[in-house]
């Protein structure tokens, strides 16, 4: 398959899982605040068993469409198997980007700064529009085009 088809294959994966899991999430649960109902999203993901997920700073303003995301993973399932020069929790990032795409109706875009999988002592997150990260944020955008999905 390749590491460009494997990442677009996980990426998609998550990115549907997550949106799908924030969609049942929202249409079954009552929360106290938009922020719980963000917040839930790792604490899914932990309780699932994938990921350890921990939310380091939270923001967002839906009349700016400002968003911002943070937090580690540890016990990364993607990263304990891949051990390479470069981030690789695909479907994470994608469960990611999926839930809180969902959560604000605008693509945000999860990247991996610190990843296991090259090495590091554990893998973070970071969530952001797509505006916010740019040219940056091209690879996964394309992505998630390829799911024609409305958002």
């Amino acid at each position: 398959m390749g590491i460009d088809e494997a990442k677009k294959f996980f990426f998609k994966f998550g990115f549907q899982n997550g949106y799908s899991d924030f969609m049942q999430m929202k249409l079954n649960y009552e929360f106290d605040s938009e922020m719980d109902l963000l917040a839930s999203g790792p604490v899914i993901h932990t309780w699932e068993g994938i990921v350890q997920a921990t939310p380091l700073e939270i923001e967002f303003d839906r009349e700016t469409e400002k968003f911002s995301f943070t937090g580690v993973w540890k016990n990364s399932y993607e990263a304990e198997q891949h051990l390479t020069f470069k981030p690789v929790c695909w479907s994470l990032t994608g469960y990611a980007s999926g839930w809180c795409t969902a959560f604000l109706g605008k693509i945000i875009i999860a990247k991996e700064p610190v990843c296991m999988g090259k090495g590091d002592e554990h893998c973070e997150w970071d969530l952001r529009t797509a505006k916010e990260w740019g040219n940056a944020a091209n690879e996964e955008l394309a992505i998630i085009k390829e799911l024609e999905m409305e958002v």
